[in-house]
């Protein structure tokens, strides 16, 4: 779990985002080491606890595939190299902030993100969209509203993100107990 944690810290500059598919695609896709509806799971768990999402993915991850002892190493694998990095940049920044250039590399690395984020929500999202197709109507569309009006509402700043996420999570629970068609 440490080696792992550390080859997904080093290789996730952009943060939660970078993690997160990193993580799946080793966990899930490559070790096999979680099915797909373990991770949404810990995912969604991590999204409903305060604090830092990604560390709390971590410490879920490592818990469920090695227990206690895999959520320490976990959290210290991937903590180890953000904290080298940051400090390391930290310094250089100060040095360039001023610069022009600086200022126009940040925004590309932001543009970066937002397609990475598209990508992983699309792999993560394209599974629930299948199988609430093949349940019903009702499932399917609910499956492709919900994060667009959870995206709205939580863009708006209409309610807290953490109504957001309980009353989504209620609202496909309710659909979801239905028997299929």
């Amino acid at each position: 779990m440490f080696l792992l944690w550390s080859k997904i810290g080093v290789k996730s500059v952009g943060g939660g985002q970078a993690v997160q598919f990193y993580a799946f695609e080793h966990m899930v896709t490559e070790l096999k080491w979680l099915t797909y509806d373990e991770w949404v799971q810990l995912w969604g768990l991590s999204q409903i606890v305060p604090g830092v999402n990604v560390i709390a993915v971590c410490a879920l991850t490592g818990l469920r595939v090695a227990g206690m002892a895999g959520s320490v190493a976990a959290l210290a694998g991937l903590m180890a190299p953000s904290v080298a990095a940051t400090i390391l940049i930290s310094a250089a920044y100060t040095q360039i902030a001023q610069l022009a250039g600086v200022h126009a590399a940040l925004r590309g690395m932001f543009a970066a993100v937002v397609g990475a984020a598209l990508v992983l929500n699309w792999r993560v999202g394209r599974p629930i969209v299948k199988a609430a197709r093949a349940r019903s109507r009702i499932a399917l569309t609910a499956s492709v509203a919900i994060p667009v009006v959870a995206g709205t509402v939580v863009a708006e700043q209409w309610v807290p993100v953490v109504y957001v996420l309980l009353g989504s999570a209620a609202l496909m629970s309710a659909l979801w107990i239905q028997k299929p068609r």
